[in-house]
């Protein structure tokens, strides 16, 4: 009996075990493209919109299709804090909130995108926030300072499979379909408290005042160059139906972090504010909640965590002025007028 070669054995080893692993890997594809850990709805098992309980941003994707939600609130984390259900409660229209901690200007209008185009026709509102640190920025690349996942909300099917081959994935699958867990954060319609995600900082009075006011450089600034943030916004917002109410929300800051007047810092967040208040005066129904100057209150220590992130108390305060803004815009338009837009007053 004639042995067979070494050569041939391992080269026959490892056609098989690169068959393998490429079976491997597709089978895992495929079980995750089915499972759909994230509820996007891109699996043939689809079902009604079913994720929640889960960590910031990890129901998002399912909580942004279900059509039980005309209105969203998209943004960073400096709109977390404003409840869905408060509004739903004041104006009757069902918000979802869809904001993701440390969103880019990018990923705000993939979350923007995401919403309108699983409810087609049936946006009836969208209350978008304006942070002049995110939103201001002079660069056209519109950078992305950390991770965002932009594969999960991709219109392209082969983008959605290359990012969900990740472990985190896995992990996902195994977080959604736990019925008890110590990671939920987010409610049935997305909210989620930040406050507790800072309980090391809010111990630390020494360190939360040195964050509060520390002092940002007032020589840097720039009024000559366009705002490429607010151009993509108002492009994009062209695929929103007429009718749909819109409210730029323009969140506070400690007031050590206000440039000083007549300085380039402050010059630039003008020109900036200008920017928005001028594409809210294109666009029909549309308005500002604009909370950018300073005010006594936003001396108050105690209500902010650091210079962007305000607590539950002034939270309130500015979710009020949302509402308002919300109420008098349905109002103006039931009673009709056919030159009803270009509402861009600001709201206090």
């Amino acid at each position: 009996m004639v042995s067979e070669q070494p050569d041939h054995v391992w080269r026959r080893f490892a056609v098989w075990s690169t068959g393998l692993t490429i079976g491997l890997f597709a089978l895992v594809v495929a079980a995750l493209y089915l499972i759909d850990p994230y509820d996007t709805g891109r699996s043939p098992l689809a079902r009604e919109p079913w994720l929640k309980g889960q960590r910031p941003g990890d129901a998002t994707a399912s909580v942004g299709r279900n059509p039980k939600f005309t209105g969203a609130i998209i943004g960073n984390s400096t709109i977390a804090l404003i409840r869905p259900a408060r509004l739903i409660e004041q104006t009757g229209i069902p918000f979802a909130q869809l904001s993701m901690p440390a969103a880019p200007v990018r990923g705000q209008l993939t979350m923007l995108d995401w919403f309108v185009r699983h409810h087609p026709g049936k946006t009836d509102a969208i209350v978008m926030t304006i942070d002049r640190g995110t939103w201001c920025t002079r660069d056209p690349k519109l950078p992305t300072e950390k991770p965002f996942p932009f594969w999960l909300y991709s219109r392209s099917t082969l983008e959605y499979l290359q990012g969900l081959v990740r472990l985190s994935s896995l992990e996902q699958v195994a977080r959604s379909f736990q019925t008890s867990r110590s990671t939920k954060v987010t409610g049935e319609d997305g909210f989620w408290d930040y406050e507790p995600m800072y309980e090391p900082l809010m111990r630390n009075p020494v360190r939360k005042k040195e964050v509060l006011f520390a002092k940002a450089n007032d020589q840097h600034g720039n009024t000559v160059e366009p705002f490429p943030g607010a151009d993509a916004l108002e492009a994009q917002l062209k695929s929103l139906p007429a009718e749909t109410v819109l409210v730029l929300a323009m969140p506070p800051v400690f007031s050590a972090m206000q440039p000083a007047p007549k300085t380039p810092r402050h010059a630039s967040y003008q020109a900036c504010r200008k920017r928005f208040y001028d594409l809210a005066a294109r666009r029909p129904g549309a308005m500002l909640v604009d909370w950018w100057d300073d005010r006594p209150e936003f001396k108050n220590a105690d209500l902010f965590i650091d210079q962007v992130h305000i607590r539950r108390a002034l939270a309130d305060r500015f979710e009020d002025a949302i509402i308002a803004t919300l109420q008098r815009v349905k109002t103006s338009q039931s009673n009709v007028t056919p030159s009803l837009g270009n509402r861009s007053a600001s709201a206090n």
